[in-house]
């Protein structure tokens, strides 16, 4: 873990088989992520690439806390932002099917 913008970021990694590497800061007081690494292969390999994905302005809809504003550093050259104005939840389908049962 460290500290950024006065908050406590722990990184978790997820490698995976095909040697795709993602890993997550979390902001240990609201658990949310504030952005991700993801990497293509190992540094060394010749063919390795990797990107940054930024998570911010997040707002709570219905009752889940949802970033309104993702943006993709794809690279020097090419950056994606994707901002959100309108969330909605289960359309069409009833929410029977996601309230949770208790035991």
């Amino acid at each position: 873990a460290y500290m950024e913008d006065e908050q406590v970021i722990q990184p978790i990694t997820i490698e995976l088989k095909n040697k795709i590497k993602i890993t997550n800061f979390v902001t240990i007081r609201d658990h949310l992520v504030k952005k991700a690494s993801i990497e293509f292969n190992h540094p060394e390999d010749p063919e390795y690439y990797s990107y940054t994905i930024n998570y911010e302005n997040y707002e709570s809809e219905n009752g889940v806390l949802l970033p309104k504003k993702i943006t993709a550093k794809l690279s020097e050259d090419a950056t994606i932002v994707t901002e959100f104005s309108d969330v909605q939840f289960n359309l069409g389908i009833s929410d029977f099917f996601f309230k949770a049962i208790s035991l």
